[in-house]
């Protein structure tokens, strides 16, 4: 009896142990498929990630050669550009250190518009009785360091009475800013009116200086515009030696009458 129940006993361990290691059997096969499976899984992974990575290489290699090829074609024609700009301005700088030879017929023209306006001022000094009728153009001088316009004025037609000193000469690449008084009035209203000679004391001692050096009491000014862009060119000017026998009002008419024949003359030039 005791021999049977070590059997029974034997057996039924047996048995627990056959499912034990049947159980462990297929958690062991389990274990091992799934981590076939999942090392199957990764290396699919992988290798996608890979031929994505692959992709997107060769996506930015693209695009960095068509960057560069663009850069270097706008490079190029930058370089066209700037060659041409260079080539035009060298073109305008030779051409403006080229002095302008005038035709037969630019002369014959030029000189005929100063025979008239030379006509126009002695017209004005008569019915004016001034003691000096002029007209003055503004110009450009040169450049200074900066590369600016040095601003300046010179006469370039004048008439006087009997007696008079001519100061058209001496009178030649005037400094505006010398006058800067009588240019901002001119620039500003179209016309400067020194009624007495002390007026303009206090004002702008440089035209007070050159007044009382010149013997002028008086000085009548009216600016001389181009018709097409409205922009000051020059002034046509009256000056007095006497100022105890001036008609306001005649001088006024005298001159804009002359600034309209005058500036349709100078700009047919």
């Amino acid at each position: 009896m005791e021999w049977f129940e070590i059997v029974k006993t034997g057996a039924d361990i047996g048995f627990i142990a056959l499912c034990a290691g049947f159980v462990l059997w297929q958690l062991h096969d389990m274990y091992t498929t799934k981590k076939n499976k999942d090392a199957s899984v990764t290396s699919r992974v992988k290798e996608m990630e890979n031929k994505r990575q692959m992709r997107y290489d060769k996506l930015l290699d693209d695009l960095q050669k068509k960057t560069d090829e663009y850069y270097d074609l706008l490079l190029e024609k930058q370089k066209e550009s700037d060659k041409k700009y260079q080539e035009l301005i060298e073109k305008i700088l030779s051409a403006a250190q080229k002095p302008h030879l005038l035709t037969e017929e630019e002369n014959s023209r030029m000189t005929k518009i100063d025979e008239e306006i030379d006509l126009f001022l002695e017209k004005a000094l008569i019915s004016s009785k001034a003691s000096r009728v002029s007209l003055v153009k503004y110009h450009n001088g040169g450049n200074d360091m900066l590369g600016n316009s040095i601003l300046k004025m010179s006469m370039s037609n004048e008439k006087c009475a009997a007696g008079v000193i001519h100061l058209l000469n001496n009178f030649q690449n005037q400094l505006r800013s010398a006058f800067a008084y009588w240019v901002k009035e001119l620039g500003d209203k179209g016309y400067c009116f020194i009624e007495d000679v002390e007026d303009v004391k206090d004002l702008d001692n440089s035209i007070y200086q050159y007044m009382k050096q010149c013997g002028v009491k008086a000085k009548y000014g009216i600016a001389i515009k181009n018709t097409v862009t409205g922009s000051v060119i020059g002034y046509l000017c009256m000056d007095f030696s006497d100022k105890d026998d001036i008609d306001l009002e005649q001088i006024k008419h005298c001159l804009n009458d002359k600034k309209l024949k005058i500036e349709a003359l100078l700009n047919l030039e």
